[in-house]
């Protein structure tokens, strides 16, 4: 079909071969060309929707918003006007809501290839322009698309967008929409809006198929919902009589000579259960009179609170007999857990005990936790570990590393996003050998640096000075297994000392594993804006690094698994540029192919000037890179560009492949239809699907994930999976999330952004860094791939063996069945059970 859309042509062809449509150069093919069997048909283009307000009955409405706000006035108004006498003014003052939008218009389907346009004109505040979109088969409504802008010279700005589609889709435009945000300087956000229009190629009576393939669409994500409910809700009720077994079966008794202390802490986490379990029981009975998602979820929360309690209070029980006076309980947890563990939440994470284990392969770092929970105040509590011993081998304890998990003050539980709340939070995050490094101040909700103009953590744990009575500290174990380790059973001894209270030795036991593992099957990048300044001693932001953070922060993504991070160096400065390539060869992260944001695209207009000078650039930086022995570059195009915005960047990557470099960009929706034949790299927002990923692959390019969530929220298990075996599953190549580091101003103040909150993997030092709980938990994550990388290429090599050949399908067998969002735990403990059953 080909559509006529403001004089530009676009053929599009339907490829039986390939999984995804292929993108053809604007007026290449006529009609009468196309390669498929059908014949060309086209629809006459037309307005199908206009509103100026002249009248009096024209409307926007609010759409989508978070939090709260006060609109001062919404309506037509002669105030001002593109053209006419009148337009739509929206008048909001904003509390505690960091963005909303505004809407109005008519269904119109993507394959009536729709452009949206409008103007705008703002007052005070921030303002874009574009459309909602839905798409069913997605499950998929209130998806936004920004618009490409034009100022216009009377201060008012013309905007259009765009979307493409295909027969038989059902994907549609919404309507028009406004997107009004703060400026971060004014509360108040006045914007006008005129001349809106939506034109499309569709014939009349489009509605009413359109309409009924929706209601179909519907009803079978209906069906399959409610198929999806009750697969889940039919395992519950089984596993609730077992834990109901359990919890019968245990005597409910507690050591008679245990602490006052103890047994109230007992009985508070006995009631704590039986509440749950009662609680649980009513739900499941709901279930069985009417099957609902919320009901479903409610069910599943509550027995997994369940099949954490019930340990918890046998635990408590056999530590209260074990040490019947101590004025503490040491809880043990997965440290890779969403579970926080705040100062005073009730009940602590994880199971009373002493003993902690990890087990992990040479050159591994594998994490562990214990937190204290203080009946009376502890001071000046210090934690030291010796060597780990196996016979005559000796894991040095300069090996154990020991911080403390320091909560403090954030701006929100999301990022920011889609209008995301944002509140004062107090969460766990930052991992510190200086306890005193940040104070927090709980009536002012605030944070305060110990050195705010050169902050640097200590070398090894300082004493923490107290733990306040009935608070819990978090303590975090990260054991770095060195290369040459020998395969066994180490064991060591962790010390807590409190000035004022006994002394407890805990047991840590490290097993190392009798083989290696292998680099992940996908590519860890990550967006890393640090670069080299001239004369710059040290900087505590983002961007500008002395070469000691330099050094330090590449050595500590390389420590995290992410051996590819882009480069943001300049190359207009060849000796800073240098010295940058050799600090990163230094902190041996991988240099080729090299992914530079030092050189973009810049976009449209295309000029013949603005080419030549991309490709001088690029030719210039080819040269540069050929002394370091790189042959492969790729360089930014427009950030998440979307429609018109990215088809036009068309020219520009054409003209990079020319130099023999290749391009990669952040996109999302329709990026693979409008150049998939020319982006190398897709870095692809939201949950990575199989489907997007064989895109990509049918025209021999690659896809990266990212903002699946973006960097910065503070729960490591979430990281662990969604960027380990659930992008493993998906079949994308690897990932390039953002950030590393960034901030909207002070990196160490997560409120002072005007929409998001900061995106911080790790925190900069004048020397290093201060790592985080959920940077940890990514690392975990890419553990995860490297076990299952090496069991899948322990399953190759088997698979030609005629002694291991039946043991390595039924090993390929597990692998294809795995659930990556089962026990991550015991995931990796199945992986390394069958790695060792195949090597054996």
């Amino acid at each position: 079909m080909e559509v006529d859309v403001n004089d530009e042509k676009r053929t599009w062809l339907t490829a039986a071969a390939l999984i995804a449509l292929a993108l053809v150069a604007p007026g290449t093919l006529s009609a009468a060309e196309e390669t498929t069997d059908a014949p060309a048909v086209e629809v006459e283009r037309r307005i199908v929707y206009r509103e100026g307000f002249e009248g009096g009955d024209g409307k926007m409405t609010v759409w989508a918003d978070k939090g709260t706000y006060k609109v001062n006035f919404a309506g037509p108004t002669d105030e001002r006007a593109a053209t006419g006498k009148r337009s739509f003014k929206i008048d909001v003052t904003w509390l505690d809501c960091p963005i909303n939008s505004w809407w109005t218009g008519v269904m119109i389907p993507f394959y009536g290839n729709p452009v949206v346009r409008g103007k705008v004109y703002v007052e005070s505040g921030r303002a874009w322009f574009g459309h909602s979109y839905a798409i069913p088969e997605a499950g998929i409504t209130g998806g936004r698309e920004f618009g490409v802008e034009t100022p216009l010279p009377d201060g008012w700005t013309a905007w259009r967008s765009s979307a493409r589609g295909t027969p038989g889709s059902a994907a549609y435009v919404e309507g028009v929409a406004v997107y009004l945000q703060t400026d971060g300087k004014e509360r108040r956000t006045v914007v006008y809006v005129d001349d809106l229009e939506i034109e499309a190629a569709l014939p009349e009576g489009y509605r009413a198929g359109l309409d009924e393939r929706i209601a179909e669409i519907e009803a079978a994500r209906t069906d399959d919902t409610q198929t999806r409910l009750q697969n889940l809700a039919g395992t519950l009720p089984a596993r609730f009589a077992e834990l109901t077994a359990g919890i019968d079966a245990t005597p409910s008794v507690f050591p008679p000579a245990a602490s006052a202390e103890l047994k109230d802490y007992w009985e508070r986490l006995c009631r704590h259960r039986d509440e749950t379990r009662a609680q649980l029981k009513t739900q499941l009975a709901e279930l069985r009179v009417k099957l609902s998602s919320p009901v479903v979820d409610s069910a599943r929360q509550l027995l997994a609170q369940l099949e954490r309690a019930h340990p918890a209070c046998r635990s408590l029980s056999a530590y209260a007999a074990a040490h019947p006076a101590l004025p503490y309980i040491v809880w043990i947890a997965d440290p890779t857990s969403n579970h926080k563990v705040l100062p005073r939440r009730f009940p602590v994470p994880g199971i009373a005990g002493t003993e902690l284990s990890v087990s992990a392969c040479p050159g591994e770092y594998e994490p562990a936790s214990f937190s204290v929970y203080a009946f009376e105040e502890l001071r000046d509590v210090t934690v030291q570990c010796s060597d780990a011993r196996s016979g005559e081998l000796t894991l040095p304890a300069s090996h154990i590393d020991i911080r403390i998990v320091k909560c403090w003050w954030q701006d929100g539980v999301g990022l920011g996003y889609g209008g995301e709340g944002r509140q004062p939070t107090f969460t766990p995050e930052l991992l510190l050998r200086d306890p005193e490094f940040v104070s927090v101040d709980n009536q002012k909700q605030s944070n305060t640096l110990k050195d705010p103009e050169a902050p640097r953590d200590a070398r090894e744990l300082q004493p923490v000075p107290a733990i306040p009575a009935a608070t819990a500290q978090q303590f975090w174990i990260t054991v770095h297994v060195p290369e040459e380790a020998k395969a066994g059973t180490y064991r060591a001894t962790l010390t807590m000392r409190p000035r004022n209270a006994p002394e407890m030795a805990m047991p840590l036991t490290i097993e190392v594993l009798p083989f290696k593992l292998e680099e992940p099957a996908l590519t860890y990048s990550i967006y890393y804006s640090g670069q080299l300044a001239a004369k710059l001693e040290h900087s505590i932001d983002q961007y500008w690094k002395s070469p000691e953070q330099y050094l330090a922060e590449l050595r500590n993504l390389k420590a995290h698994g992410v051996s590819h991070p882009t480069m943001c160096q300049d190359f207009g400065h060849p000796d800073l540029f240098d010295r940058a390539m050799e600090l990163r060869k230094q902190a041996a992260v991988v240099v080729d192919p090299l992914y530079s944001l030092g050189i973009v695209t810049h976009g449209p207009p295309a000029t013949p000037e603005a080419l030549e000078t991309l490709t001088a650039k690029l030719r210039s930086a080819l040269a540069q890179l050929d002394r370091h022995g790189i042959k492969n570059l790729y360089i930014y195009g427009i950030d998440e560009a979307t429609g018109e915005q990215l088809e036009n960047e068309r020219t520009a990557f054409e003209a990079v492949h020319e130099t023999g470099a290749k391009v990669f960009v952040a996109c999302g929706r329709d990026s693979f239809e409008l150049v998939g034949d020319l982006l190398d790299l897709a870095v692809y927002g939201g949950p990575p699907t199989p489907g997007e990923a064989g895109k990509w692959h049918s025209v021999g390019h690659r896809i990266f994930s990212y903002n699946h969530p973006q960097v910065g929220l503070e729960q490591p298990e979430t990281y662990r999976r969604n960027f380990g075996l659930v992008l493993w599953k998906s079949g994308y190549d690897g990932t390039m999330n953002y950030a590393y580091q960034h901030a909207s101003g002070d990196i160490y103040v997560d409120d002072d952004g005007p929409s998001f909150r900061d995106h911080v993997f790790a925190y900069p030092t004048v020397d290093g860094v201060i790592d985080t709980i959920q940077w940890e938990g990514f690392r975990e994550g890419v553990d995860d791939v490297r076990y299952l990388t090496t069991l899948l290429k322990e399953i190759e090599r088997d698979k030609a063996a005629d002694d291991k050949a039946a043991l390595a399908k039924e090993a390929e067998a597990w692998v294809a069945t795995m659930d990556p969002g089962g026990d991550l735990q015991a995931l990796r403990a199945k992986m390394i059970e069958w790695i060792l059953r195949l090597r054996n």
